[in-house]
């Protein structure tokens, strides 16, 4: 770094020092609310489940039951730092939370972290919006930075794919730490102060795990977003009152890329074109509750149903191309061993099964009675999934043989029927992907899959009331009067 020249730690905090909300394009600020709404919707989807109610009695047992900020759905109060761990984890229970370039959930992390601290200091609806866009912004600008877990290598006519040691997603609790410091109106030196504490704080890599889960998936999954919010809020309060760390944490040659041992493949990504490209605008919106992979070719199965009136007992198989970068997901887990949400998620099979069956997309993919219904069982073993190699091609014209996000999940589908018809489709993007016309979730589309998760935990007239005050979050003087809609009565 030359002399007088700012590092990227301090360009990122300074972004998010001196960015007002009046400095974020309508795109961006509108953006910021759907994403919001869609994280909260996440979480109320969860509040019932197993996996949801441990999080909720954990919350407590972790903060107390006096606290001041809410555990969505819950009734009860507890600390921020508690609040924030549980928002986020309920946000990922689910797996229907944002995709970032196919590669990340950042939504639920920056989200719950800039939840808590809005609730606690009683923070306007602007200042929510202003802290979830900037969260948001540096945990995607670190992420970009980094390599991803494969490479393609060879020329184009001979692809193949190599592994590359990337970060996972404990990063994420940067980007927290940016949101909880910007509600808290810390100066430069320290935001870099807190971004400095939350990376050495980082958790360790989990997703390696995956390639243990073979008879089944733990409610941990990939690892704990809970983590990273609270890591980040924890950093931001730490800072705040006089903590010390490095500054420079995001250029140190001993700093986060030496304690996460990977290299930094893209710096270019931490800096360029900071304050004017906004990297929320690039957020995915899930419709299926279940692992991103395979969305494009529910797409295209969904299509192939409706246009040709089939139901699943004129069906006789189904197969599915994907992209061969992520084969190793495809048979994670067979039918026969998926008897819970979270096994669910990672099935493939079992989720062509629901669409099969007509069944909403939602919380009732992953109901006990749904998964373990003998029928629903059966047609998933008619359904077979395999890598595609020409998709290689195409990622390649995309990326070259560089270990960037990619945004082209491909899925390719033929249904035969009993009487021998065969139909296929094919889909480059997944519907919610915001880099197509024909793939962009409207509003109307969001808010009818936030009142599907929803109207498990709250009544009709509280959803109405979320959805309106969502979309108007900048009118919102005090936050506390908008969380204290999601709380189950």
């Amino acid at each position: 770094m030359k002399k007088n020249q700012m590092s990227y730690t301090g360009k990122l905090a300074e972004l998010v020092s001196k960015t007002k909300y009046e400095d974020f394009p309508e795109e961006v600020t509108h953006q910021t609310k759907r994403l919001i709404l869609d994280i909260l919707g996440c979480s109320l989807g969860a509040y019932s489940s197993e996996a949801g109610e441990i999080i909720s009695r954990s919350a407590m047992a972790i903060g107390g039951e006096k606290g001041e900020n809410t555990v969505i759905g819950s009734p009860h109060k507890t600390s921020c730092s508690a609040a924030a761990f549980a928002n986020a984890e309920l946000a990922k229970v689910l797996d229907a939370d944002d995709a970032f370039l196919n590669f990340t959930h950042l939504g639920g992390s920056t989200v719950a972290a800039s939840l808590a601290v809005s609730e606690r200091v009683g923070a306007s609806g602007k200042d929510l919006i202003t802290a979830v866009a900037l969260g948001f912004e540096v945990s995607a600008r670190i992420g970009l930075s980094m390599p991803r877990g494969q490479r393609l290598v060879g020329e184009r006519s001979a692809l193949a794919i190599e592994g590359v040691k990337t970060s996972d997603f404990n990063w994420h609790c940067i980007g927290a730490s940016a949101a909880a410091s910007k509600l808290l109106n810390l100066n430069r030196d320290k935001i870099a102060t807190a971004f400095g504490i939350s990376g050495i704080n980082v958790p360790i890599f989990s997703s390696i795990l995956f390639k243990g889960y073979s008879s089944f998936i733990p409610m941990t999954k990939y690892g704990c977003l809970g983590t990273n919010a609270m890591n980040g809020i924890i950093a931001a309060f730490l800072s705040e009152q006089g903590y010390t760390a490095s500054q420079t944490i995001l250029d140190d040659p001993f700093g986060f890329w030496a304690l996460m041992d990977i290299e930094r493949m893209h710096p270019e990504y931490l800096s360029k074109g900071l304050g004017n490209k906004w990297w929320i605008r690039d957020v995915s919106y899930k419709i299926y509750p279940s692992c991103r992979v395979w969305h494009s070719a529910l797409d295209a199965f969904y299509t192939i149903l409706g246009k040709n009136n089939l139901t699943q007992d004129r069906i006789e198989n189904v197969i599915v191309w994907l992209h061969p970068r992520f084969h190793g997901i495809f048979d994670l887990l067979s039918s026969d061993r998926a008897n819970d949400g979270v096994s669910f998620q990672f099935c493939g099979p079992l989720n062509f099964s629901m669409a099969a069956f007509n069944i909403k997309p939602g919380p009732q993919w992953q109901a006990k009675e749904r998964i373990e219904n003998p029928k629903i069982k059966e047609f998933a073993k008619r359904v077979k999934l395999l890598p595609d190699p020409g998709f290689l091609m195409n990622v390649y014209d995309e990326i070259g043989n560089e270990p960037k996000p990619i945004k082209k999940l491909m899925g390719r589908v033929e249904v035969k029927t009993i009487d021998g018809m065969r139909f296929h489709d094919f889909r480059e993007y997944a519907k919610g992907d915001p880099w197509h016309r024909s793939t962009r979730l409207s509003d109307a589309e969001l808010i009818d899959k936030f009142r599907e998760n929803a109207t498990y935990a709250l009544d009709s007239r509280q959803l109405d009331r979320v959805i309106n005050q969502a979309y108007e979050l900048d009118k919102v003087k005090n936050i506390r009067t908008f969380i204290s809609l999601l709380v189950r009565r």
